[in-house]
């Protein structure tokens, strides 16, 4: 289904085009437009985000890699993410792009952690 060569960039494809679909097909500008996703987000060319070595295990699950924040559709105007347990903006282009954190600490490491939407 992914192909052989690049599975990853294939992944990021097809999520890319699904995205665009139900984008096109509901997005408008009578509201606010916002994805939500748990999945693992970053900024193509960026450094992956640095974890707690018992965060680290949820960065690649079920195999599936990251996914580049310019995969999500151009008429988004937040994301708000799940998946990682520590607050941090992933992007503002091409819209706010954020993970709030987890609403409750899952490790000593996650103590003391401030968790909110920007």
């Amino acid at each position: 289904f992914l192909g052989v060569e690049n599975e990853e960039e294939e992944l990021r494809k097809v999520l890319e085009n699904q995205w665009k679909i139900l984008a096109d097909r509901y997005f408008d500008n009578q509201g606010v437009n916002l994805f939500c996703g748990h999945f693992f987000f970053v900024k193509e060319g960026d450094e992956k985000f640095e974890e707690p070595e018992d965060e680290k295990p949820i960065l690649h699950i079920g195999g599936a890699q990251a996914i580049f924040s310019k995969n999500i559709p151009r008429q988004v105007q937040y994301a708000a993410l799940g998946h990682l347990h520590r607050r941090q903006t992933v992007s503002e282009e091409p819209c706010p792009i954020l993970y709030s954190g987890s609403p409750i600490s899952y490790s000593f490491s996650e103590a003391g952690q401030k968790n909110t939407l920007k």
